[in-house]
């Protein structure tokens, strides 16, 4: 089933392009030919798996806790809506979606997950957004870090599970090959908890 929701998902994405405006994507959209297009999903609600502590692509809404705003939260929502398959959000920390769905815990994750050719050993990849990824450094620079080749020795905070995580660890180990101190990582939890 996995490769199935990949696919409708894919579908209903490339059917609400983000290059027509809204009313006209919504024209596109067929909820009542679930059953002929993808019989296999009628009367299933597909669990998505969501950290809601990732602004601005999903948090809580700011009146409703319980409920997910952010541009992963809304495409999820004009998606799943336009294909006609029910849904419902499956909430995790962030380091713990991926694993979720690897289990049979969700069906899929709707978030910020990097493509890497070892994650797509494992789940199917749609990727509908290009993303990079940028350090920040004290103000002044005091540390003097242009590049990451400047960054041995120093302290590096990076979330679990994430790309971030795996190139410092790299990054860490050749510093060490070079004769050079280690980088210090930090791990940072999730902010799942309730304000």
């Amino acid at each position: 089933m996995r490769s199935l929701i990949f696919r409708a998902t894919a579908a209903a994405l490339i059917g609400w392009s983000f290059a027509v405006p809204l009313a006209r994507a919504a024209d596109k959209c067929e909820p009542a030919a679930l059953a002929a297009k993808y019989p296999s999903l009628a009367g299933k609600t597909i669990k998505v798996a969501q950290d809601p502590q990732g602004p601005p692509y999903a948090f809580r809404g700011p009146e409703d806790f319980d409920k997910r705003v952010g541009l992963d939260a809304e495409l999820v929502r004009a998606s799943f809506g336009c294909i006609g398959v029910p849904f419902e959000f499956k909430t995790g920390s962030w380091s713990g979606l991926l694993p979720s769905v690897i289990a049979g815990q969700a069906d899929l994750m709707w978030s910020n997950l990097y493509y890497t050719s070892q994650r797509a050993e494992q789940v199917d990849f749609l990727t509908f957004l290009l993303a990079a990824t940028r350090g920040i450094v004290r103000k002044g620079n005091p540390k003097n870090i242009h590049s990451l080749d400047d960054a041995c020795g120093v302290r590096a905070a990076a979330g679990l599970g994430t790309v971030e995580y795996a190139m410092f660890s790299g990054l860490s180990d050749k510093c060490v090959a070079a004769g050079k101190p280690p980088l210090e990582i930090v791990t940072y939890p999730d902010g799942f908890a309730r304000k």
